[in-house]
């Protein structure tokens, strides 16, 4: 999630991805990518190098990990409290790592 929308990530959609297929750096996905899902799960393993379901990262705009990634946890309080820290890093310009880098 980064401040300006939701990257949602669907490894079952059939829907085709309207970017143009490549090929996978990791070996698990060697196949060319054809459904969205896939290339959300290529995205996830290459970033973060799990591909745990659902698996929230906040983003800022230009790549900056807001907050450490969470798996799935039913704690409300503990999500929550998740998505205020990673708010108020991305209002003062705070950031964990880039992921481009």
């Amino acid at each position: 999630m980064c401040a300006g929308g939701t990257l949602s990530y669907y490894p079952r959609t059939k829907r085709s991805a309207v970017w143009g297929p490549r090929r996978a750096k990791n070996r698990v996905w060697e196949s060319r990518k054809k459904t969205i899902g896939r290339k959300y799960a290529d995205f996830q393993i290459s970033k973060f190098g799990t591909n745990a379901q659902p698996y929230y990262c906040l983003m800022g705009h230009n790549g900056e990990l807001l907050h450490e990634p969470r798996a799935y946890n039913l704690d409300k309080d503990g999500f929550v409290k998740f998505l205020q820290e990673g708010l108020d890093n991305f209002k003062n310009g705070v950031s964990v790592r880039n992921i481009n880098e």
